[in-house]
């Protein structure tokens, strides 16, 4: 049997019902004065029979109208406890983004980096149900996002994007080919393809071994070329021209090797118009792969409340007009549909929202005190999420295992698994955060932020423990390039630099968070954690001097 819980979209219009209370209030003050003074001329009793019989049935249609009217301002809908389930099948895309310092140049407008984020959300338009992985490059490669379908996470991941994320320039797109492989390696054979935006600037010979090695997997590579032949000056992060050896840097597309690529891999090469059709070559090819990757979503059937309730009011705002004999007729037709709603929606999801509204607003000991009289999933995942704000790692843990005992869908238990995962992490069990986060993956595998978050404790299982010192220089020493190691732009890492890499690494555990009430995860400061992430796979990596120039 199907429960249904209320909620409201703007419930701050319900403060208009109090409005409506003080007028009534006040009408009847005065008809009640009105009353005292011609009961001097009839006893009051007989008042009714003799001055306007049929206002106050009049005036109390004319105030449930008004009373329908706000609840229907309010938006209030019924939310199904029951998830339904939806297969989906997809291509995988990886999205290969160059961000190296020559995607800076403004020979397209404003510049070739802005322009490529234009195109990308041109192409998610085009590409609404497939899956896509972000992958972007400069000296080194970075998975920014694995496989996922939230078309808004990626957006506001690829608007993030920016060459000064990275500390080391160059254009080491092999690397990023590599990762674009190993991300497709699970996905269906001719279900799959990676599409690069680059102006295709110092390749390394390599390049071309790989277009071959996609070509044997059926792996086609479609490319987008971002810039002009005739190619403009680099800026650097000042804003000022970029030089080498003392003359300026002008980049040039390098239309030919991008073109070689997309022919060895049977993909297409193109380049941004005005009017999309460049996306439309590739789309039509796009369209002769088969869909054979299946993905879930996972949805609850809504029910919007608004329309019946102005129907409603209009109607009573009819009904004096109507012959008293439909009356009644009218009244259970009004009546009828609401003895159908489940009981559920009562006071109980009111307390719920409250809850919820607190939790938001980090109103925490009011947050607490409504989730004490929650039962359920619901209220284990609440208590567990205001322990989780208030630091109470163990606490809040307790918690979320008991959400994950009380869960009976495959999506509430995957976010239990997720913020029991937040918790133990923050306990320093890394171990059993992994397999929590991996359990909610389980059930629930296109799950962006337990993704993410299994990346990042996977990342933070390879620091030594802080209390060690002595273990912690020695990783630092091994992990970090030296004071006498010059990067590919010629800056020597102070000390100093060393320490607060160091610290960011450090800082990288206090990126979890529950959220889980909002929707998919994005961080409140992108720019700043994509920096550490790519700091910290740069130094996972090894990385040493570009073998291609820093542009």
């Amino acid at each position: 049997m199907n429960f249904y819980e209320l909620h409201w979209r703007e419930p701050l219009w319900l403060a208009a019902l109090l409005l409506l209370l003080l007028l009534i209030f006040l009408q009847h003050r005065s008809k009640h004065k009105q009353n005292f003074r011609l009961s001097h001329f009839a006893d009051r009793h007989l008042l009714p029979y003799f001055i306007n019989p049929g206002k106050p049935f009049r005036y109390g249609l004319i105030y449930s109208a008004y009373s329908l009217l706000i609840l229907a301002l309010s938006g209030p809908f019924l939310v199904s406890d029951q998830q339904q389930q939806n297969q989906h099948k997809a291509l995988d895309i990886v999205l290969i983004v160059d961000i190296s310092p020559s995607m800076n140049a403004t020979d397209i407008t404003p510049n070739r980096l802005t322009r490529a984020k234009a195109e990308i959300k041109d192409l998610l338009q085009l590409r609404a149900r497939d899956r896509v992985a972000l992958i972007t490059f400069s000296a080194n490669a970075y998975l920014t996002l694995p496989l996922t379908h939230d078309k808004d996470v990626i957006q506001q991941f690829v608007q993030a994007l920016s060459s000064d994320l990275v500390r080391r320039k160059g254009s080491n797109l092999s690397r990023a080919i590599e990762l674009a492989q190993e991300t497709l390696s699970a996905s269906k054979s001719n279900s799959r393809a990676i599409i690069l935006l680059s102006d295709g600037e110092h390749h390394t010979p390599r390049i071309q071994q790989q277009a071959k090695m996609l070509q044997q997997q059926n792996i086609p590579l479609f490319v987008m070329g971002i810039g002009t032949t005739s190619g403009a000056p680099v800026i650097d992060h000042t804003g000022n021209t970029l030089t080498h050896q003392g003359l300026p840097v002008i980049s040039k597309l390098n239309s030919t090797a991008l073109q070689s690529l997309a022919q060895i891999t049977q993909g297409v090469y193109s380049t941004p118009t005005a009017d999309n059709t460049g996306w439309g070559k590739i789309n039509i090819e796009l369209e002769q792969l088969s869909t054979l990757n299946s993905y879930e979503t996972y949805t609850q059937a809504t029910f919007k409340l608004p329309p019946w309730l102005l129907m409603t009011a209009l109607i009573l705002i009819l009904l004096p007009a109507l012959p008293r004999v439909r009356f009644i007729s009218w009244t259970l037709f009004l009546i009828l549909p609401v003895t159908t709603l489940s009981p559920s929606a009562t006071a109980s999801a009111w307390q719920e929202a409250q809850a919820l509204a607190a939790l938001k607003n980090n109103d925490l000991n009011v947050a607490e005190n409504h989730y004490r009289n929650i039962g359920g999933f619901n209220g284990n995942l609440g208590r567990g999420s205001v322990a989780y704000k208030k630091q109470l790692w163990p606490q809040a843990a307790k918690n979320f295992n008991k959400a994950v005992q009380s869960a009976q869908t495959d999506q509430e238990r995957a976010k239990a698994h997720y913020n029991l995962g937040n918790a133990l992490t923050q306990m320093k069990k890394t171990k059993s955060a992994v397999m929590a986060y991996k359990q909610a993956l389980r059930f629930q595998p296109n799950y962006p932020r337990a993704t993410f978050n299994l990346n990042l404790v996977e990342r933070i299982q390879h620091l030594p423990a802080t209390q060690d010192k002595k273990q912690t220089d020695t990783h630092m020493q091994q992990q970090t390039p030296t004071r006498t190691e010059q990067n590919e732009t010629g800056h020597r890492p102070s000390k100093n630099e060393d320490n607060k890499t160091t610290a960011q690494i450090k800082q990288e555990k206090q990126s979890l968070q529950t959220g889980e009430f909002q929707g998919a995860y994005i961080p409140e400061k992108l720019e700043k954690l994509l920096q550490k992430r790519y700091l910290r796979r740069d130094q996972i990596d090894g990385l040493s001097k570009a073998e291609t120039k820093p542009w």
